[in-house]
């Protein structure tokens, strides 16, 4: 009678064993089958623990940045009631093409404003569905003098520098940022009211991007230094900025809109 032959572990008969040679051709079969049990084992537990730490809400997010310290806690504070669940289920099911919504915005451009690491871990691991900081770049130009980056500022520079190209001249420019302790004052007239706290985020006429109230004006100006001139370029009304978030608004946002529309090297 022909034997089966031995290739999985419910194969092995306890006469088996008493054969050496097939004892060896057992032990085989035993660690080939003792590798792919600890293997499916391992899988299912790393599925497990990425099932644990799969960032259901906005608010296990935000907590989830704060402990790899790439946000603050003023900026958790800021990110916790800046969008609504149904929005944050939105954008864990994917992009779409259509327009981002106003809710949406005001989340990334928060994000971003407080710290580019959580902004590009959040675009990366949430299915892309935050705009490209390019992207955030143009949002953060204005028009209308509201706290953000002034285009006109930006444009008059850019005139600047093209004359002093016509003159065979570069201008060299040092950027400079300072806090300034503003009385608290909230007042309403009759279309927006002014004193809270704004970052740029909301559209003309909002209200403000927080209902808290704003203490001081962080603004960026850029001072000639070949030159007699100097210009504001942005301003945003603030209630205290750690020295990460200021770095973050300098490196990422600051420079490069600067450089983009005005070509300065500056110091």
């Amino acid at each position: 009678m022909k034997t089966k032959p031995i290739r999985y572990f419910g194969d092995i008969r306890y006469t088996d064993l008493e054969n050496p040679l097939k004892r060896s051709i057992c032990w085989k079969v035993i660690q080939n089958t003792y590798k792919k049990q600890t293997k499916t084992i391992d899988c299912l537990r790393a599925k497990s623990r990425r099932q644990a730490n799969k960032i259901w809400s906005l608010q296990a997010l935000t907590n989830h940045l704060k402990r790899m310290n790439t946000i603050s806690e003023n900026a958790q504070h800021k990110l916790d009631g800046s969008i609504a669940e149904d929005i944050f289920n939105k954008i864990q099911r994917g992009r779409k093409k259509e327009k981002y919504s106003a809710e949406l915005r005001r989340f990334a451009l928060t994000l971003h404003f407080y710290s580019k690491k959580a902004y590009n871990y959040v675009r990366t691991n949430l299915n892309k569905i935050l705009p490209h900081t390019s992207t955030i770049t143009k949002w953060y130009a204005t028009v209308n003098g509201s706290p953000r980056f002034l285009t006109e500022a930006l444009q008059a520079l850019k005139i600047k520098v093209t004359e002093a190209r016509n003159q065979k001249k570069k201008i060299l420019c040092n950027l400079v940022f300072d806090e300034m302790c503003i009385m608290k004052n909230v007042e309403w007239d009759g279309k927006r009211t002014y004193g809270y706290v704004d970052l740029g985020i909301g559209d003309a006429g909002d209200t403000g991007d927080t209902v808290e109230e704003a203490r001081e004006a962080l603004v960026f100006m850029l001072v000639a230094l070949n030159c007699s001139w100097k210009i504001p370029v942005g301003y945003f009304l603030i209630n205290g900025l750690t020295g990460a978030e200021k770095a973050n608004l300098l490196e990422f946002r600051v420079r490069p809109l600067i450089r983009c529309h005005s070509y300065i090297n500056y110091i």
